[in-house]
C-alpha cells in the first residue's frame, strides 16, 4: 500500500517537474521573442532616421535646382527664391531632427493647442472615412 502512495507522489512530483520544465521553456522563447521585437524596433527606427535624413537632403536639393533654374528677376523669380527657401529649410529640419524630433515637435504642438489638435484629428478621420467609404 505504501507502495501507491509513493508512486502517485513520484507521478506528481513529475508532472511539476514537467510543467516547470515547460515553464522555463515558454519563459526562453519568450524572452527571445522579446528580444527579436526589440531588435527589429531598433532597426526599424535607425532605417526611418536614415530615410529621414536622406528626404531632408533630397528636399534641399531639389530647393537648389529650383533656384538655379529660376529666371534672373521678376515675379517668378521671387516666388521660386519662395519655394527654394521652404524646401532647403524643411529638407534641413528633416535632415537635422528626423522621425525622433518631428514627433517631439508635434508632441508639444499637440499639448500646447489640445482642443485644435483634437478637432483637426476629427477633420481628418472625417476625410479618410469619406475618401474611403463607397456612395451607395
Amino acid at each position: 500500500m505504501t507502495n501507491h502512495n509513493e508512486c502517485s507522489h513520484e507521478s506528481s512530483e513529475g508532472r511539476t517537474q514537467s510543467g516547470g520544465d515547460m515553464e522555463a521553456a515558454a519563459s526562453v522563447v519568450a524572452e527571445g521573442c522579446k528580444n527579436a521585437v526589440q531588435e527589429a524596433g531598433r532597426v526599424l527606427s535607425q532605417q526611418s532616421e536614415r530615410a529621414t535624413q536622406a528626404i531632408g537632403r533630397g528636399l534641399q536639393q531639389v530647393g537648389d535646382s529650383v533656384l538655379q533654374n529660376s529666371p534672373e528677376a521678376g515675379t517668378l523669380h521671387d516666388a521660386s527664391e519662395r519655394v527654394a527657401e521652404t524646401l532647403n529649410n524643411v529638407g534641413d529640419y528633416l535632415e537635422q531632427n528626423g522621425v525622433k524630433g518631428m514627433s517631439d515637435d508635434l508632441t508639444q504642438v499637440i499639448r500646447k493647442n489640445p482642443i485644435p489638435s483634437v478637432l483637426l484629428g476629427m477633420a481628418i478621420g472625417f476625410l479618410i472615412s469619406k475618401a474611403t467609404t463607397r456612395n451607395v
